[in-house]
């Protein structure tokens, strides 16, 4: 019964073109990059700006100044390092905050693109960026579609373009690109494309460490969708491939540090160290605090994040065996984010996850009431965001 509902799913012609999709896409996108843009620059005046003796407030930096401190923040610089210089070529220490953390596929694609069409190297990783979440959007529509109906495919496409993350995806940093990498991943996963999925696996993996988790939806999906055992373990194994980035970044530790896991042992320079799951919820109950790291980290937003991540686990596990593979990949990033001493990084782990914003657009769809007090609140917590990013609160830039 089960493999007869997700073959009916995978076989169900998509009731919007991927031409209506786009212009959906391309318009959600404008306006929210639209706003991004009015709510960065209008508090960046505010910071920067000077009063005339009339009492109007004007422009004291040019106007691309104010722009570039709101596309180059936090990790840019590392993310710039690789593409201009490469990686740091010393023996393994953590006494800096070496770019070893970083994977090479978005750095290096910054830097051909310069070699190629003469952009600057920022300029060309925020082109890309762009381009990523402009792709993730037409797929995330395509893919909600097919599953949910064309109402659900516009309001999975609204939330993600006004994720309150977006000055993330906006930047010189390799998020949207993922993005674009996974959802296209889940898309083809769903046709059983094994290969194509293996293949865009280890594409978002070589961009961001946590794209070898999409290895364990690809084998869910697998043991779902495949009944012989000897393709399940053929399949299975060529899932493997999704540890591409791992290994290659692995690779090029060993080469330059003499130490293969130096990406994930680096670390500890931002003093961060595993730990059992929950481990920062369990320790915060005891010492709340607004912000934690030294400023980098913001507690209640990475709580509250967690939590809708495990609500939209739960509910697409309970909600349809289709759903497993996405649900799997769901609660076992936010597992995992969540076991460390720190709560820096878990916002975007999770504002990363593709599911997330079908799931929101699978609970949305039955209750207008739902849709408009969602909309009311994300554009809340889009333009609070949007501002504190644009102050230069780090606990929002990580």
């Amino acid at each position: 019964m089960c493999g007869a509902r997700s073959m009916e799913s995978v076989n169900r012609p998509a009731r919007l073109s991927w031409r209506t999709i786009g212009l959906q896409a391309a318009g959600l996108y404008a306006a929210s990059r639209a706003l991004y843009l009015v709510v960065g620059l209008g508090v960046s005046v505010f910071m920067h700006g000077i009063k005339s003796p009339g009492g109007i407030l004007r422009f004291h930096q040019p106007w691309h100044v104010m722009l570039f401190n709101l596309i180059y923040t936090s990790d840019s610089a590392f993310y710039h390092s690789i593409a201009m210089l490469g990686y740091r070529h010393v023996h393994f220490n953590t006494s800096q905050q070496y770019n070893w953390a970083f994977f090479p596929l978005y750095p290096y694609l910054t830097r051909w693109t310069r070699d190629m069409v003469h952009l600057r190297v920022v300029d060309a990783g925020v082109l890309w960026s762009q381009i990523g979440m402009l792709a993730f959007l037409v797929v995330l529509g395509r893919f909600t579609d097919r599953k949910l109906g064309p109402q659900a495919a516009f309001l999975a496409m609204l939330v993600a373009a006004f994720s309150p993350l977006t000055p993330y995806f906006v930047a010189y940093r390799a998020g949207a690109l993922f993005l674009g990498l996974s959802m296209a991943f889940f898309y083809v996963l769903e046709d059983s494309q094994w290969i194509w999925a293996v293949v865009l696996g280890a594409l978002a993996a070589l961009t961001r460490p946590v794209g070898i988790l999409l290895a364990v939806p690809y084998l869910v999906a697998v043991m779902i969708k495949i009944r012989s055992w000897p393709l399940r373990i053929g399949y299975g194994l060529a899932g493997a491939g999704i540890g591409l980035g791992s290994a290659t970044v692995g690779w090029i530790d060993w080469r330059l540090t003499q130490n293969p896991l130096a990406f994930l042992a680096i670390q500890k320079a931002w003093n961060r160290h595993a730990a059992f799951p929950f481990h920062s919820t369990w320790h915060w109950l005891f010492h709340p605090a607004l912000t934690s790291q030294g400023g980098w980290a913001l507690p209640p937003l990475a709580m509250g994040f967690s939590a809708l991540a495990i609500a939209a686990g739960y509910y697409l596990w309970n909600d349809h065996p289709d759903w497993w593979p996405s649900a799997a990949y769901v609660l076992i990033t936010v597992l995992l984010a969540n076991a460390s001493n720190s709560f820096e990084g878990i916002p975007r782990f999770i504002a990363e996850l593709p599911p997330m914003y079908v799931a929101a657009a699978s609970w949305l769809k039955p209750s207008p009431r739902r849709q408009w007090l969602a909309l009311v609140i994300i554009g809340g917590f889009f333009a609070a965001y949007a501002a504190l990013w644009a102050l230069g609160v780090h606990a929002v830039q990580n």
